[in-house]
């Protein structure tokens, strides 16, 4: 499911855990600085030994993802231009979310254990504005 504006701008790109079923998803397009996938793979199936190549990278966003482990969450979604609430989701155990841009809040509505992914290296004095 993805997450658009009042403009269209997208916020977020969620993947509940039920909705994984096909081999490899790729979910976000190359163009964001951060990359949002999933997989359901059979017994058997070997990823290849890999390396990713030292890249020179610019990053204009702090992008952050969340798998939910264990319990639910609710992620309210705000605009980035005027910061007005556009979507609030609930996640279960096993749902993901890719916040790319625009504001979130985040309300624990049963003890739960999430997994919390970001571009690094990062600052919060510098690289979080509360509102």
């Amino acid at each position: 499911m993805r997450v658009k504006d009042k403009k269209g701008n997208l916020l977020a790109i969620v993947k509940r855990f039920q909705d994984i079923n096909q081999e490899r998803e790729f979910l976000t397009e190359n163009k964001y600085e951060m990359q949002f996938a999933s997989f359901d793979l059979p017994s058997g199936i070997n990823i290849k030994r890999h390396i990713h190549n030292i890249q020179k990278r610019t990053v204009h966003n702090t992008a952050e993802a969340i798998v939910v482990l264990e319990g639910e969450i609710k992620v309210s979604l705000y605009s980035e231009d005027d910061r007005s609430l556009v979507s609030s989701i609930v996640l279960y155990k096993g749902d993901s979310i890719l916040m790319l841009f625009g504001g979130h809040e985040i309300d624990v509505l049963n003890d739960s254990k999430l997994v919390e992914f970001k571009q690094g290296p990062y600052d919060e004095a510098i690289d979080k504005e509360l509102f």
